[in-house]
């Protein structure tokens, strides 16, 4: 079995699936992690064994030019923006995770929520299994999930 680790977030994001990747590993599955480019992330996975699947952009640059378009924004337009950004997540991490899912039987994703509904996008459109973990359960969409 093939298993896609998806997440966007930051360094607890991404540990805890560098160590749950490096666990399917030794149990004879393949596991691959979608995360953030990030050098620190980078570092993580390659230490854990753990092969990284680039997510669209590094955490901390993204978070720098999300920061930068909302500074001079009013009250009224950051509402607009933050919805702009989830979008972009959306979008930037579908594409993304279309080329890291190309060879897997399944896919688990974790951190942001866009990022969880690209993952999904891509297991559905796919036919492969999907589960969503959090490591915060009030951030369930739903208690079906």
């Amino acid at each position: 079995m093939r298993i896609l680790l998806s997440t966007y977030g930051s360094r607890g994001d991404v540990e805890p699936l560098a160590a749950l990747g490096a666990a399917l590993q030794a149990h004879g599955v393949e596991a691959k992690v979608s995360a953030p480019a990030d050098a620190e992330f980078t570092a993580l996975l390659a230490r854990a064994g753990v092969p990284l699947a680039p997510a669209f952009a590094p955490v901390r640059e993204w978070a720098k030019e999300m920061i930068n378009r909302s500074r001079s924004a009013s009250p009224e337009d950051r509402a607009r923006l933050i919805s702009g950004q989830a979008a972009e997540i959306v979008a930037r991490q579908y594409e993304a995770l279309s080329a890291a899912a190309e060879d897997c039987d399944a896919v688990v994703a974790f951190g942001l929520f866009p990022s969880c509904a690209a993952a999904r996008l891509v297991a559905e459109q796919r036919g492969m299994r999907y589960m969503l973990g959090t490591f915060c359960p009030i951030w369930l969409p739903s208690p079906h999930n």
